[in-house]
């Protein structure tokens, strides 16, 4: 496939993922809801880019991600797009892997620790003054290549 025409054909995509679900449209698209998939399309575009410049044209086999729980990331989609942004590339076929980091944030008045779900929240003791402290990765922790 020509550069052009994949560029054409992610357009497509971005297109479609940005306007949700239509009339006949089955999947993951019509159950995580309209647009969402683009914010995922971009960043396996940048992962695939990253990826092919530093490792010039080796194939690669495995990559490893760190998503973090609050990056705003969702690791379903990031998995579909990153699938359709290797075609014809040296990363096409790598099998990919995400390993999910969760929410730890440090209270500024108790300085307990706790683990959080959404980048705001409470500390048991009742303040909401919480510092993240991880859950905001979004990083190639591995490759593995011929």
């Amino acid at each position: 496939m020509q550069l052009s025409e994949q560029a054409g054909s992610l357009g497509r995509l971005a297109a479609r993922l940005h306007r949700g679900p239509t009339s006949g449209d089955t999947g993951p698209v019509g159950e995580l809801g309209s647009g969402v998939w683009v914010h995922e399309l971009a960043i396996g575009q940048s992962i695939v880019a990253a990826v092919t410049e530093r490792l010039e044209g080796e194939r690669v086999h495995r990559l490893v991600l760190e998503v973090g729980q609050l990056s705003g990331v969702v690791p379903d989609a990031l998995r579909f797009c990153f699938e359709v942004c290797t075609r014809d590339t040296p990363v096409e076929g790598a099998l990919l892997e995400i390993r999910e980091v969760g929410g730890l944030a440090r209270c500024g008045d108790c300085e307990r620790e706790v683990e959080i779900d959404a980048p705001f929240g409470v500390c048991d003791c009742g303040s909401p003054s919480l510092e993240v402290l991880r859950g905001r990765e979004l990083r190639i922790k591995e490759i593995e290549v011929d």
